[in-house]
């Protein structure tokens, strides 16, 4: 069985150059909800780490906060890089050199490979913050109900 060729979209250059330039955009507002999540989290660790009393609970809220530190500096680099990628297409744009726009279109497909592992590690520090916070508060008020 032969596999079909899918038919070949022809955008225009204009369509596609401004394509580009909407999913640029979503992904910088994304990246600035995504600083506020990163925010939130943080100051949900805030709250609860001082009724820490035990090293274990205090050493897990510590490297979670870790990795929130970390996503946040990744954040920020993605949204300099971003913002340094739509001007590179405004340039691209008006001058259209044929291995400025290759280099151009890698440079992207580089930025939303970036973005989505930003995402995937993202979503799986905010469950872990979630489950540890949940699990810390049960432990320290079990602790305290416990303690005379």
């Amino acid at each position: 069985m032969e596999l079909r060729k899918r038919p070949k979209i022809n955008y225009s250059p204009l369509e596609d150059w401004n394509e580009i330039h909407v999913l640029a955009r979503h992904w910088q507002s994304d990246l600035e909800f995504y600083g506020d999540e990163i925010r939130f989290l943080c100051g949900l660790i805030d709250k609860y780490f001082i009724w820490l009393s035990e090293d274990e609970n205090i050493n897990l809220v510590r490297a979670l906060s870790e990795k929130l530190l970390k996503l946040s500096t990744e954040r920020k680099e993605l949204s300099e890089k971003i913002s340094a990628h739509l001007s590179q297409l405004a340039r691209v744009i008006e001058n259209v050199f044929p291995r400025e726009e290759a280099q151009f279109r890698n440079e992207h497909v580089q930025l939303e490979s970036r973005l989505s592992d930003f995402l995937k590690t993202f979503r799986e520090v905010k469950k872990q913050v979630f489950a540890v916070t949940e699990q810390v508060m049960e432990e320290e008020k079990l602790k305290r109900l416990l303690t005379p």
